[in-house]
């Protein structure tokens, strides 16, 4: 019973994420302010319907004998605390990668700290609603993970296309050019076939710190790659999604040599270009939030009224200083 009352909550969450993510489309190009208050409105009530069906997703797993689902039910509902700018501008270009398909390429900073693995889980239930049937991916759809943190070392072009190689088993070699062309083609059949392909590519900092890299990926790399996949992607109406994660802080945006031209926002959409997901620290009213939605994850939070859960959240912040990394650490704490 547990099962099935899981599944339907889940296409609820779908339905109504569609709904919303079509709504914020809208909200971009409302003609009057009269038209932008009825979608504000249509908006508030979608986000409380999807904020009741991700409480009581929570509290399914939270209710579930098997102490593993209950720990990553946790971790679902840690994942629910923020990121809402971050999943607004992936709501912002979903209808058009529905719509037409095609490519994005998203870049995260102070993951580690700000705990950007739970945003790009987020981002992806956005981008991918509509083939997600109870928390999982359905239809034609591959997901590589591409860790760098120990494989690197000589930190250049080369090692990092070996690396994103060897993920797609391909063979290895120090020509530049024909390993570039053999990833190309790949990542082409796979999305000429109608597959959806999510890249994530991680611990970036050492190549990222390096002052040509990134000008290299976007001009030598990344531009090449789209021209191909966007030539076949409208086919199957098929996504290629990239994510380049940094664990600390290192491009910094007020300095004059900042790439600039390297960047785009949700508005103005470029697929040659990156979108820079934010990962900002987390308000005491974001924790206050969270715990009026989740308190009944605990047998001591359940029956405080909100005065007492302003307090905790206010605790909380105090002690974290709002860094999402120690946020999660004083909720698990708290829930233990």
């Amino acid at each position: 019973m547990g099962d099935r009352r899981r599944q339907f909550y889940t296409k609820q969450l779908a339905q109504l994420e569609e709904e919303l993510a079509a709504v914020e489309v809208d909200l971009e190009t409302a003609a009057t302010e009269l038209a932008r208050l009825k979608l504000d409105k249509k908006a508030e009530e979608l986000l409380g319907k999807i904020d009741e069906l991700e409480k009581k997703l929570a509290e399914c797993d939270a209710e579930s004998e098997t102490p593993a689902v209950r720990d990553r039910g946790f971790e679902k509902a840690l994942q629910k605390l923020d990121f809402h700018k971050a999943k607004a501008t992936a709501a912002l270009i979903r209808q058009q990668l529905n719509q037409e398909g095609g490519a994005v390429l998203f870049f995260l900073q102070k993951t580690k700290k700000q705990m950007g693995h739970f945003c790009i889980e987020e981002v992806r239930q956005v981008l991918l609603g509509d083939q997600i049937v109870d928390g999982q991916v359905m239809g034609a759809y591959r997901r590589y993970s591409v860790d760098l943190d120990s494989a690197i070392s000589r930190f250049d072009e080369i090692e990092f296309l070996i690396r994103l190689a060897s993920y797609f088993n391909l063979e290895e070699s120090q020509d530049l050019k024909i390993l570039q062309q053999q990833i190309r083609e790949t990542i082409r059949t796979s999305i000429d076939e109608g597959t959806t392909v999510f890249l994530e590519i991680r611990s970036l900092d050492d190549l990222l710190e390096q002052a040509n890299f990134l000008e290299w990926f976007i001009k030598e790399f990344w531009k090449p790659l789209i021209d191909e996949v966007s030539a076949v992607s409208q086919k199957y109406k098929s996504k290629f999604i990239v994510a380049l994660v940094a664990d600390s802080e290192i491009l910094d945006c007020t300095l004059p040599d900042y790439p600039a031209s390297y960047f785009c926002d949700g508005a103005a959409y470029d697929c040659y270009k990156m979108l820079d997901l934010p990962l900002p620290d987390w308000l005491e009213s974001d924790i206050f939030d969270w715990l009026v939605r989740f308190r009944t994850l605990s047998p001591t939070l359940k029956s405080e009224d909100n005065a007492a859960l302003k307090r905790r959240a206010r605790k909380i912040h105090r002690d974290s200083d709002g860094t999402p990394q120690n946020v999660c650490a004083n909720l698990q704490e708290l829930f233990r």
